[in-house]
C-alpha cells in the first residue's frame, strides 16, 4: 500500500523513471494485483514516451492495454474489478484522443459494456433509484442514459471517481468529433456529481492525465481536479459561440501550466467582441508567468497581440509583434501573411510581395506535420496555419493588383496545377483565409494573360478550358513557354460583310435576369465543363454554360488583339446565342414563378430577385462592350471604318456611359463624313447645351478653349484611342460644338438668302417683251 502512494505521487509529479523502477519491483500476489500492475505499467510507459517526444511508442502499448481489457472482462465482475476495468477503458480512449483519431461509435464500443455492467452492479446492491430508472433504449443515447442515471444514484468511493473520469473522457471524445452539445450535458452531470464525490481517494490504478490530450503535454500538472477538468472542458465545449459563459468556467481555473492556454481563450474572446485593449492587457500578463511557455504558445500569443495592434490602427508596432511570433516558432507561418496585410496596408508593395513570395517557400519547405497529433486545444481554438493553395492565391492576387500581370499569371497557373493534382495536404489551410473557386482562379488567371499581352497563351488556356481538357503542371507551364510573348500579325482577314448580329442590350433585362450559381469544378477530376454551342440545345441555365461566357468573351478579346477578327466574331455569336436563350428561358420561368407564389388566399407573395443574377449581367455587358470596343478600334486602324462603326454602336449600346466608347463612335462617324451625327452624338453623350442661342454658344466654346493647355493638337486629325485623355476630349468638344455652329449660322444665311430672291407674292410682275409683241 505505502509503494502505490509513492507510485501515484511519483506519477503525479512527471517522474516516470523512479515511477518505473518501483513498478517493476512490486510482487502481483492476485490477479487483480496483476491486470492493476500492468495497467500502471503500460501508463508509465506511454507517459515517458510522451515526456520524451516518442509518439510513436503509443500505438504498441495501446495493443497491450486492449489485450488486457479482453482479459479483464472475462472474470466475474466485482467493484475492484469493474475500477479496474474502466481504468484500462480511460486509458485506451485517451490514448486514442491524444492520437486525435477518436471516433464516437469506436468509443461508444469501448465504454458502452463497463458502463452496463456498473448499472448492473449498483442495481444489485439495492439502489432503489437505479431499479426505477428509465434507461433511453437508442443507441446514440444509452450511454448517456446511462450515465445520466449512474451520476444521480450519488455513487462514491473508487468507483464513483472512475465513473467520473470516464464522463470526462466521454465528453473530450463529442467534442473532439465536433458535437460540444452533448459533450455539455455530459460535464453538467460530472459537474453536479464532483461536489458530493471524494476526489481525495484515488482509484486503484493509474489514469493517462486528461490535460494531456485536451491542451498538450505540457500542461501536465499534479494540482489538476476533477473540477478543474470539468470547467476547462466546458470552456473548449462553449468556445466562442457563448463567450459570457466560456469567459465564467475560464476565470475559475486556476493551475498555473494551464494559464498559457486559458488566457490564450480569454483574449480570443476579447478579440471577437472587438475590444483590443484588453485582450492585449491579458495577453501582456502571461509575460509574467514564472515558467516558459513553449514556442509554439508563445507565438500564438504575439500573432494575436500583432492583430489586436494592427485592429489599433498600429502597423509598425503590429509587424514587431508579428516577427516576434516568427522568432519564437518559424514553423507557424500565418504570422508571416499578417506582416505581408500590413506592408499593404502601410502601401509598401515590393515588401508585401516579398513577404508573400517567402511564405510560399517557407511553406514549399517546411515538413507536413499530421493534423490528428494536435491537441484538442488547437484543434478547437486555434486557427490553422495557412496552407499552400492560400499563400500561392494572395502572392498571385497581390501581383496582379500591383500590376505584375506577368508575375500573377505564373502564379495562377502554378495554383491549378497544385490543385488539379489533388495534393489535398497542401490544400489545407485556414479557415479565416478563404480562396475563390476554381472558376474564379481560371478567370484570374486569363485575365492576367491579357493585361500581360500574352494573347496566343491567353487563347490557349481559353481553349483548355472550352475543350474540357485535364489540365496538369506539363500542360499548364507549356502555355507559358511554347508561345513568344509578342503576338505574330497574321495575314489581315477580310471583314467585308458585317456578322449577322443582333444587337443585345444587357441594362434592360431586369426581369429576365436569372440566377448564375457558381461551377462546381471536381479536383480530383481537374476537368471543365463545356459550353454547349449555339446548335446544341441544352438547358441554358446549365451553371457550367454561364461560366463560360466570360470565358468565350476573353478568347474573343485576345482572338481580337491577334487580330483573328473572324474567330472573334465566332466566338462572340456564341455568346449572344447563349444570352439570348438564357432570357427567353428566364421569360417562361418567371411566369410560371409568379403562378407558385400565389397563396392560398389569392394575394401574390413578392417574389425575390437573385442578387448574384444582377451582377453577373452587369458583368458580362462590362466584359462585352469592353471586347467589342477592342473590335471596334482594330478594324478602325484598318480603315474598315463601316465595320468598325458597327460594333462601337453595340458596345455603346452595353455601356452607355462609356466615354472611350463614344469618343471611337464619334471619330469613325466624322471619317465617314457624318459630321453632323457624329456631333450631335457626342454633344448629347457629353450633356453640352446646344439648345441656346448663338451667344450662348459662343460663349461655351471660349470656354471650352481657354480649358485647352495645348493647342498645337488642334490640327491633328481623328483617331480612333483605346484611351481618351481629357485635353482630347475637351478638343472633341470644340470641334463638335464649333461645327454645330457654323452650321446653324449656314442654315440661317441660305434661309435669308432664299427670302431676298423670292419675289412677293403681291409684288407687280414685270413683264418682258419680246421685239415681235
Amino acid at each position: 500500500m505505502r509503494e502505490m502512494e509513492e507510485i501515484f505521487s511519483l506519477f503525479k509529479t512527471q517522474r516516470y523513471t523512479r515511477c518505473l523502477n518501483i513498478l517493476k519491483t512490486i510482487s502481483k500476489s492476485s490477479v487483480l494485483e496483476n491486470y492493476l500492475w500492468q495497467n500502471n505499467l503500460n501508463t508509465v510507459e506511454i507517459s515517458l514516451g510522451l515526456l520524451s517526444g516518442e509518439i510513436n511508442k503509443i500505438q504498441s502499448v495501446e495493443d497491450e492495454f486492449m489485450h488486457l481489457l479482453q482479459k479483464k472482462r472475462c472474470i466475474p465482475v466485482t467493484e475492484e474489478i469493474l475500477v479496474a476495468e474502466l481504468c484500462v477503458v480511460c486509458n485506451v480512449i485517451t490514448c486514442h484522443l491524444i492520437q486525435g483519431i477518436c471516433p464516437v461509435d469506436q468509443s461508444q464500443v469501448l465504454l458502452l459494456p463497463s458502463i452496463q455492467k456498473c448499472w448492473n452492479l449498483t442495481k444489485k446492491e439495492g439502489n432503489d433509484h437505479c431499479a426505477t430508472a428509465d434507461i433511453e433504449t437508442k443507441r446514440g443515447n444509452l450511454i448517456h442514459g446511462l450515465m445520466e442515471n449512474l451520476m444521480s444514484s450519488a455513487l462514491s468511493g473508487p468507483l464513483g471517481s472512475i465513473l467520473l473520469e470516464a464522463c470526462l473522457r466521454w465528453a473530450a471524445v463529442l467534442l473532439l468529433n465536433k458535437n460540444p452539445e452533448r459533450a455539455s450535458k455530459i460535464l453538467f452531470l460530472v459537474d453536479a456529481q464532483s461536489r458530493t464525490t471524494n476526489q481525495e481517494e484515488p482509484v486503484s490504478g493509474l489514469l493517462l492525465p486528461l490535460e494531456v490530450c485536451l491542451l498538450g503535454g505540457e500542461a501536465c500538472s499534479p494540482d489538476a481536479s476533477v473540477v478543474e477538468e470539468v470547467h476547462l472542458l466546458s470552456a473548449l465545449c462553449l468556445f466562442p459561440v457563448e463567450s459570457d459563459k466560456c469567459q465564467g468556467h475560464l476565470q475559475k481555473l486556476k493551475t498555473q501550466a494551464w494559464l498559457p492556454y486559458t488566457k490564450l481563450m480569454e483574449a480570443h474572446l476579447e478579440y471577437k467582441a472587438e475590444r483590443y485593449m484588453e485582450a492585449i492587457i491579458i495577453l501582456s500578463a502571461t509575460t509574467a508567468l514564472p515558467f516558459k511557455m513553449t514556442k509554439r504558445l508563445t507565438a500564438l500569443h504575439c500573432d494575436l497581440f500583432g492583430k489586436c495592434l494592427s485592429q489599433l490602427n498600429k502597423p509598425h508596432s503590429a509587424i514587431q509583434k508579428f516577427r516576434e511570433a516568427l522568432d519564437a516558432d518559424f514553423s507557424y507561418l500565418l504570422p508571416l501573411y499578417n506582416i505581408a496585410t500590413q506592408y499593404r496596408q502601410l502601401g509598401l508593395m515590393e515588401a508585401e510581395l516579398e513577404a508573400l513570395n517567402l511564405l510560399v517557400t517557407a511553406i514549399e519547405n517546411r515538413e507536413m506535420k499530421p493534423e490528428s497529433s494536435e491537441s484538442i486545444f488547437f484543434q478547437h481554438v486555434v486557427n490553422k496555419d495557412i496552407g499552400l493553395t492560400q499563400a500561392l492565391f494572395y502572392l498571385a492576387q497581390a501581383c496582379e493588383i500591383h500590376h505584375k500581370y506577368d508575375i500573377a499569371a505564373e502564379k495562377y497557373i502554378h495554383l491549378i496545377s497544385l490543385i488539379n493534382n489533388n495534393t489535398f495536404e497542401k490544400m489545407r489551410g485556414c479557415e479565416m483565409l478563404n480562396i475563390p473557386s476554381i472558376s474564379d482562379i481560371y478567370r484570374s488567371t486569363i485575365v492576367s494573360l491579357l493585361k500581360a499581352k500574352k494573347y496566343h497563351q491567353c487563347e490557349v488556356l481559353c481553349e483548355r478550358v472550352l475543350s474540357c481538357q485535364p489540365t496538369s503542371v506539363l500542360d499548364l507551364s507549356s502555355i507559358l513557354s511554347q508561345h513568344s510573348q509578342e503576338p505574330t500579325h497574321s495575314q489581315e482577314t477580310s471583314t467585308q460583310a458585317r456578322a449577322c448580329m443582333g444587337s443585345f442590350a444587357f441594362g434592360n433585362r431586369s426581369s429576365q435576369e436569372t440566377s448564375i450559381e457558381e461551377c462546381k469544378v471536381s479536383c480530383s477530376q481537374g476537368k471543365r465543363k463545356r459550353l454547349a454551342s449555339s446548335e446544341e440545345k441544352s438547358d441554358p441555365r446549365n451553371e457550367g454554360q454561364m461560366e463560360m461566357v466570360f470565358v468565350h468573351l476573353y478568347k474573343a478579346e485576345a482572338q481580337v488583339c491577334l487580330n483573328k477578327i473572324e474567330e472573334a466574331i465566332e466566338s462572340l455569336d456564341i455568346v449572344l446565342e447563349t444570352l439570348r436563350n438564357t432570357c427567353s428561358s428566364s421569360e417562361s420561368s418567371s411566369q410560371e414563378s409568379k403562378r407558385q407564389r400565389l397563396s392560398s388566399d389569392g394575394a401574390a407573395n413578392p417574389g425575390t430577385c437573385s442578387p448574384g443574377s444582377v451582377s453577373f449581367w452587369r458583368e458580362v455587358g462590362h466584359q462585352a462592350s469592353h471586347v467589342y470596343l477592342c473590335l471596334g478600334i482594330r478594324l478602325g486602324r484598318q480603315n474598315k471604318l463601316t465595320d468598325a462603326l458597327h460594333f462601337l454602336r453595340m458596345s455603346l449600346q452595353m455601356e452607355k456611359e462609356n466615354l472611350t466608347t463614344l469618343y471611337n463612335c464619334v471619330v469613325v462617324l466624322w471619317r465617314l463624313d457624318r459630321q453632323k451625327e457624329a456631333a450631335v452624338m457626342w454633344c448629347k453623350g457629353r450633356q453640352l447645351d446646344i439648345q441656346g442661342d448663338s451667344f450662348q454658344m459662343a460663349g461655351v466654346i471660349k470656354r471650352k478653349k481657354a480649358a485647352i493647355k495645348d493647342t498645337q493638337g488642334n490640327d491633328t486629325p481623328l483617331e480612333v484611342k483605346a484611351t481618351v485623355a481629357d485635353q482630347e476630349t475637351l478638343r472633341l468638344d470644340v470641334q463638335c460644338l464649333e461645327f454645330l455652329f457654323h452650321w446653324r449660322h449656314g442654315r440661317v444665311y441660305c434661309s435669308l438668302m432664299s427670302d431676298v430672291t423670292k419675289p412677293p407674292e403681291d409684288s407687280p410682275q414685270l413683264v418682258v417683251l419680246t421685239s415681235e409683241q
